[in-house]
């Protein structure tokens, strides 16, 4: 709370909060960025199953 009042009594609060939300979402981009579409098929991604034991 000391913090956010020296930021809003030094009129820095919005470019303080705005670095925050980049920082936020670069890493937000960071973990979705690999991710696949609900459309991809679960089997392609997944290991080839084992054969069954003769």
């Amino acid at each position: 709370m000391n913090k956010y009042n020296e930021l809003k009594e030094a009129g820095k609060l919005d470019a303080f909060m705005e670095k925050r939300r980049r920082k936020n979402a670069s890493k937000d981009h960071r973990f979705m960025l690999y991710r696949r579409s609900a459309t991809t098929s679960c089997a392609a991604a997944s290991p080839p199953a084992s054969p069954a034991s003769a």
